[in-house]
């Protein structure tokens, strides 16, 4: 789970030991002690140490643990209305900001807007922010909510719900 600290144990006294993490079996830049704490640049994927050991008059070594996989992260949804109360026909808008600390959040955003919805991609040029026009056709009170889908790192999770009020 991403915050918690990762050991290497069972290093042999008196040979000289290195370390190395790897995430995904690519090294992690930096990760060269016998312990490594999870980020969440490493939610949702494979983590696993590599420990070199090497002693004069024997043959040196390398191990690589078995890997274990990092629980998915939950994100912070937020939904945001540019107004609340509007004019029928007038502009209005919805904006979606997720976020999860050292993951770029990607996927699908469903968007409910009273009885109609949408679906929009997230990118990584989106930053995790999204911001989609409403349509403002009829009069009433309709309640809004956005549900990101998650993706490989991020688990799905839903907005509050907000009222668009249209006069």
């Amino acid at each position: 789970k991403v915050g918690k600290t990762l050991k290497a144990t069972g290093q042999p006294k008196s040979w000289q030991v290195s370390y190395r993490w790897l995430r995904g079996g690519v090294p992690i830049a930096g990760a060269t002690k016998s312990s490594y704490k999870l980020t969440g640049a490493d939610a949702g994927l494979k983590i696993s140490v590599e420990m070199s050991v090497a002693r004069t008059g024997y043959q040196s070594a390398v191990r690589t643990s078995a890997t274990k996989t990092v629980a998915k992260a939950t994100p912070k949804v937020a939904i945001k209305l540019s107004k609340s109360t509007v004019k029928r026909n007038a502009e209005s808008f919805v904006t979606i900001t997720i976020t999860s600390s050292g993951v770029i959040p990607t996927g699908k955003i469903v968007i409910k807007a009273g009885k109609g919805s949408g679906t929009f991609t997230l990118t990584p040029a989106h930053n995790g922010k999204l911001t989609v026009q409403l349509i403002n056709g009829s009069k009433g009170s309709f309640k809004i909510k956005a549900t990101y889908n998650g993706n490989t790192q991020l688990k799905k999770k839903a907005s509050k719900t907000v009222t668009l009020k249209v006069k």
